[in-house]
């Protein structure tokens, strides 16, 4: 449940929410919908206004009140904008945890989509990568005790790969297999 002021908002007071919202964007919708309906009528109205021949008397009143009328009316639609904005936006807040769910349902499986293939492709490098450390690291511990004489042992040996101590004996080590020369 989402906190608002101190309380959570249950499933009652969002369907309250949610209903408001919605009243308001219809409500919205109507006046605008209004308006760009009258800016049409004044349009229409404009452009279908007789006017008079330009050389005789009276043109120049009837044009501009013809331009009157068709910029009136276009202020209207761009006015018409307003409400329809509000509108939208009510909407979209009356139906947020629809549209959020729906982001969530449909981002979810690509995100893990993309860590599985990303796991999956990357496992062998990083396999390859653990591998030659160890490797690294076995060598300098073989190394190590070589120079410090804890291999003088006669009984044992160090296996090159892995470092483990085995039985001069050994035909190969018995940590990693590796067979010894």
């Amino acid at each position: 449940m989402a906190e608002m002021n101190g309380k959570y908002v249950n499933e009652q007071t969002h369907q309250k929410g949610k209903k408001f919202f919605k009243k308001a964007a219809l409500i919205a919708g109507l006046i605008a919908l209004t308006l760009i309906i009258a800016g049409i009528i004044v349009i229409v109205n404009g452009v279908n206004k007789p006017v008079p021949d330009m050389l005789q008397d009276g043109w120049f009143e009837a044009e501009s009140d013809r331009n009157q009328a068709i910029f009136s009316g276009a202020a209207l639609i761009g006015v018409a904008l307003i409400p329809g904005v509000i509108a939208i936006s009510m909407l979209v807040v009356a139906h947020q945890r629809e549209i959020l769910a729906f982001g969530a349902s449909t981002v979810a499986p690509v995100a893990g989509e993309t860590i599985n293939y990303l796991a999956d492709e990357t496992s062998p490098a990083i396999e390859k990568v653990v591998g030659a450390v160890s490797s690294g690291v076995a060598e300098g511990v073989v190394k190590a005790k070589s120079a410090t004489g804890a291999n003088q042992n006669n009984n044992v040996k160090y296996c090159q790969e892995c470092g483990t101590k085995n039985p001069k004996s050994a035909k190969f080590c018995s940590n990693c297999g590796k067979k010894f020369e």
